[in-house]
C-alpha cells in the first residue's frame, strides 16, 4: 500500500482477543487469522457508523476485494487493536483502510478493502444510499 497508516487517521478502534488458536506452528498469529480481525473491526464500525439503519436480511454490503500488508508478527501475549476508517466513497462501493497495531502503537499489518452495496434479494450492487454516505462522511468527519 502506498499510503502510510498512522494512529491520527482512525476514529474507530476496537480491541480484539488473540486465542490460542489463532497461533501458528511458529507461535504467532497465523496470517489467516488477520482477516478475521480486520472483520470483527468492519463489524462494529458498521454498527456505530450506521446506527441500525441497515436491514442486513434486505441491503447490505459485501466484501469484493482485501489486500493486506503484514508488517510484524502477533504473538498471543501481544495486545491489539483494530482501526478502521473509511476513505473514498463510490456511486455503489466505498474503500475502508484498517490497521492493527499492537500495546506499543506498533503498526502490524495493513488492509485496504472494496465494500459494495448490495441487495440481497435481486442479487445485484446498488448505488450507496444517501443516507449511508451522510453517516460515514458524518462519522470521518467530512473528511472523505
Amino acid at each position: 500500500m502506498n499510503r502510510k497508516i498512522t494512529l491520527d487517521l482512525f476514529n474507530h478502534s476496537i480491541p480484539v482477543q488473540i486465542r490460542f488458536n489463532d497461533l501458528d506452528l511458529m507461535g504467532h498469529v497465523n496470517n489467516t487469522e488477520y482477516i478475521n480481525y480486520f472483520g470483527v473491526g468492519r463489524l462494529h464500525y458498521f454498527n456505530l457508523v450506521f446506527e441500525n439503519i441497515i436491514d442486513w436480511k434486505n441491503y447490505g454490503v459485501v466484501l469484493v476485494n482485501t489486500c493486506v500488508d503484514y508488517i510484524k508478527p502477533i504473538y498471543l501475549n501481544d495486545t491489539i487493536t483494530v482501526f478502521s476508517r473509511t476513505s473514498r466513497i463510490g456511486t455503489k462501493s466505498f474503500e475502508m483502510e484498517q490497521g492493527i497495531f499492537n500495546q506499543k502503537n506498533e503498526l502490524n499489518s495493513i488492509n485496504k478493502s472494496v465494500i459494495v452495496c448490495y441487495d440481497f434479494f435481486k442479487n445485484i450492487s446498488i448505488e450507496t444510499p444517501q443516507v449511508w454516505k451522510e453517516k460515514l462522511q458524518k462519522f470521518e468527519r467530512n473528511s472523505l
